[in-house]
């Protein structure tokens, strides 16, 4: 038999045929299993993979850099912050000189020169407004010659209560008097004004002219 023939002449049997008999082909043929050769166990090693250590300098410079970008990003926001809120003073105080400038055009008509008059206000109006003053301008002035009556208006507050880039709704109180031929005044009247201004070439005029009591 194939297992005597592996006794050697003291009688002994091999002990990688003793193992085999016994099954452990694993003990008896190390580094293969079922006849499939098996790495030896070096090859499994795994490198372990370490991340270089940051050194207090390099900590120090990283923390600086962000430290700079966070202080450029703020200093960008407060200045585009600046910007917007100065271009929205100076629209608004452009509404409210216009609308300052259109109430004593509207409210003050000399009797002697009533057809300019009329016609400064038609130059500062816009939209329907500008078409009614235009329709009604001649009745206007025949209306102010045969009265005699001039009125001279001052404005005594100003208020812009909103705003767009090309509109505004401003908020006027005028104070006005009415001086006739013999330079006679008559008590002073007051007004409250909701004008409404638009931006016509560049320039806000009247669209829009509410009187409120």
């Amino acid at each position: 038999e194939a297992v005597a023939a592996s006794e050697d002449s003291s009688g002994q049997i091999d002990p990688t045929v003793s193992a085999a008999r016994n099954g452990d082909a694993e003990a008896a043929f190390p580094g293969s299993v079922s006849g499939t050769p098996r790495p030896s166990t070096g090859w499994f090693r795994l490198r372990r993979l370490s991340l270089p250590r940051l050194g207090p300098k390099t900590i120090a410079v990283g923390a600086a850099i962000v430290l700079i970008c966070a202080s450029l990003a703020v200093s960008a926001y407060v200045m585009w912050y600046h910007r917007g809120t100065v271009d929205e003073q100076q629209r608004s105080a452009q509404f409210a000189a216009a609308a300052r400038h259109g109430a004593i055009t509207l409210m003050s008509i000399d009797a002697g020169k009533a057809r300019e008059d009329l016609q400064r206000i038609i130059d500062d109006a816009t939209g329907s407004f500008k078409n009614e003053m235009l329709i009604t301008a001649n009745d206007r002035v025949e209306e102010v010659e045969q009265s005699k009556l001039s009125t001279r208006a001052a404005v005594t507050a100003v208020a812009v209560e909103s705003m767009s880039d090309n509109s505004a709704v401003v908020l006027v109180t005028t104070k006005s008097e009415v001086v006739n031929a013999d330079n006679a005044k008559a008590p002073p009247r007051y007004w409250r004004l909701v004008m409404t201004l638009q931006m016509d070439g560049g320039q806000p005029k009247m669209a829009k002219i509410e009187y409120v009591r």
